[in-house]
């Protein structure tokens, strides 16, 4: 009986352990659902405070302060547990929980900068939620190849829709929209295969050296698919064939081609009738049907809205470590000063801030507020960027 009692137990202990895991977890669940919820968009003041030490100087202490503060303004937009358990041989060694934030800080303003004894605080108004697409600014600027439609005409299709196909993408395309914060070059009459580019170096391919588009890691490629299909109808007395014309927007980015935005849409043409009666044919026979000017400006709309959609999203790009050093395919060409700050703040990663220590045309170096940090971690990372106002 001696031995039995300790294996009783043992066995009652995995089971508590276990059932305390999954109500941990269920805990955890629920209350990432719960602030996941919460997408509308508010405004926060805290103030961010860091010592200052004989290792820490006060412009040290400032930027961690900063960051700091940030960092309790995204919390204060919502937060979120991720948590484990180390455990071996069914005993718990530790239990880790990380506490982030689920909010994005859509924009920022510094109040008050100031040190106090052996602290620096620094106080920030600070919005965090879910962008409004009404309210965006021009002020990052995103750059567009516009490379050659994908047109796709089912052998279906009546014969006419092959050429008005490609008369509706050339209106469509002399109408991009025209906003501060997108430039387009454009490159329709080069084909574009996101695949291939994916598969080889830019400066290795010789289509790209000779006639396609060097397109630079922080800009973005733009192309238009149309696809044709067409329908049947009937009733007692008519067939009528129906054409739908689906247009699709995708945006690759510069860097590595991955699709990063992509909509589609879809409108409607009906086609001449069929009369079952011959006579009737005669009689009821109407025009050759065309995608008439109210179909083409509601497509052309269609590209305008979504675009605008794609262009209030924050600027982002993927960090790389080069030669110790954080750096982004992003630089004045595309808006940024030394005055943005960029923001990490992943499910998969700690929230972080940036800023930017040296700016070209094209490129920017980053360092951490936090000069602690392993920049290692930061390898492959995506940032976004917010400046102060």
């Amino acid at each position: 009986m001696k031995f039995a009692f300790p294996r009783f137990m043992k066995r009652f202990t995995n089971c508590f352990m276990q059932s305390t895991a999954v109500i941990f977890l269920m805990a955890v669940s629920s209350l990432s659902q719960s602030v996941a919820l919460a997408g509308e968009a508010s405004m926060h003041e805290v103030t961010g405070k860091a010592a200052i030490t004989d290792d820490v100087s006060p412009d040290r202490a400032r930027r961690l302060a900063l960051e700091d503060a940030l960092y309790q303004a995204a919390m204060q937009g919502g937060a979120a547990i991720d948590g484990f358990s180390a455990m071996d041989a069914s005993t718990i060694l530790s239990e880790e929980m990380v506490l982030r934030p689920t909010a994005d800080i859509l924009d920022y303003t510094i109040i008050e900068e100031k040190q106090e004894g052996n602290h620096f605080l620094v106080n920030i108004q600070a919005v965090t939620g879910m962008a409004d697409p009404t309210a965006c600014e021009a002020g990052l600027v995103r750059h567009f190849t516009v490379v050659a439609p994908r047109i796709h005409v089912s052998p279906a299709a009546p014969a006419w829709a092959a050429r008005q196909a490609d008369k509706l993408m050339q209106h469509v395309l002399k109408t991009l929209p025209a906003r501060a914060n997108a430039k387009y070059e454009l490159a329709t009459d080069t084909p574009f295969d996101a695949t291939r580019r994916q598969r080889t170096d830019q400066s290795f391919d010789y289509r790209v050296l000779t006639t396609a588009p060097n397109i630079a890691p922080g800009d973005y490629v733009l192309q238009l698919a149309l696809t044709l299909d067409a329908m049947t109808a009937e009733t007692n007395l008519m067939q009528e064939e129906i054409l739908r014309a689906t247009l699709q927007v995708e945006v690759f980015t510069g860097q590595g081609f991955t699709p990063v935005f992509t909509s589609k849409t879809s409108e409607f043409v009906h086609s001449q009738p069929d009369y079952f009666i011959k006579t009737l044919n005669q009689v009821m026979r109407a025009p050759r049907p065309v995608f008439d000017a109210a179909m083409v400006a509601s497509l052309a709309g269609f590209v305008d809205t979504e675009l605008g959609q794609f262009l209030c999203q924050a600027l982002n790009a993927k960090i790389t470590v080069e030669q110790g050093r954080p750096q982004v395919p992003l630089g004045q060409r595309h808006g940024l000063a030394t005055s943005h700050l960029a923001i990490v703040n992943k499910s998969d990663s700690p929230f972080r801030v940036l800023r930017i220590s040296k700016l070209s045309d094209a490129h920017a170096t980053l360092s951490p507020l936090n000069p602690m940090l392993d920049l290692s971690v930061l390898d492959g990372q995506h940032v976004r960027f917010l400046e102060a106002k």
